[in-house]
């Protein structure tokens, strides 16, 4: 399935379409108009890591847009070679079947219009290798032993990571990636009770869990993922 996204041919119409279109710069800030030549330069390259598994995503440029009455919004804006590669798995429909591709797992799914109608479609969700890798990024980082930070420190320290994976991962199927911040939020847990004696006194992670959880209410902004509901 993999080989038949990538194909010449598939490309060059997902090329296409995506200069047709036009939009805006990603975090790379490559235009639409040099995306023929950077194909042309980099295909190979580009093909290879992904039919190896191993081509990593660029993080999604993050715009905020007036929504109107005063309020904004904030909108994801991809690069244009992965809004290229995007375009050629949308060209291949592969109904009740699955395959990962950019970080998503692509099946068929019921999925919401926008008018609020259910559907059955073929639509991507962060894939199990994409949740797992979140996990084992937050184990590795260890925050969960960075007891000289307070509250606030954690959050400027995690601040941005967090909210790379909620813009890539969170921008379809969104409540897919609740697996991988309930991990985050479990570490952020053990971080509480190592770092308050309270907590530690008491030998219970629960009390440190229902603070956090109270303090998700009170102080959302802390962390990007707790703005979206997945919170301790």
């Amino acid at each position: 399935m993999i080989e038949r996204i990538v194909s010449r041919k598939n490309l060059l119409k997902a090329r296409r379409h995506v200069e047709q279109n036009k939009g805006s710069s990603g975090v790379d800030r490559m235009p639409v108009s040099q995306l023929k030549r950077h194909v042309e330069l980099h295909r190979d390259v580009v093909l290879t890591s992904i039919l190896n598994d191993s081509y990593e995503a660029q993080p999604i440029l993050g715009v905020v847009i007036p929504k109107g009455k005063g309020k904004t919004r904030q909108l994801g804006v991809p690069t244009v070679i992965e809004r290229m590669l995007q375009q050629a798995v949308s060209r291949k429909e592969a109904k009740e079947r699955q395959f990962d591709f950019l970080g998503y797992t692509f099946r068929s799914r019921n999925v919401k219009t926008k008018e609020g109608t259910i559907i059955f479609g073929f639509s991507p969700s962060i894939s199990g290798k994409s949740t797992k890798r979140i996990t084992e990024e937050g184990r590795q980082l260890g925050f969960h032993r960075w007891t000289h930070l307070d509250i606030v420190g954690l959050s400027n320290m995690l601040r941005s990571k967090i909210r790379g994976w909620l813009n890539y991962y969170g921008k379809f199927h969104k409540s897919a990636v609740k697996v991988a911040f309930r991990h985050l939020n479990r570490r952020i847990v053990k971080w509480a009770y190592n770092k308050y004696k309270r907590f530690k006194r008491r030998k219970a992670l629960r009390a440190a869990r229902l603070w956090l959880r109270q303090l998700s209410k009170e102080y959302a902004y802390l962390f990007p993922m707790w703005q979206h509901g997945f919170t301790p």
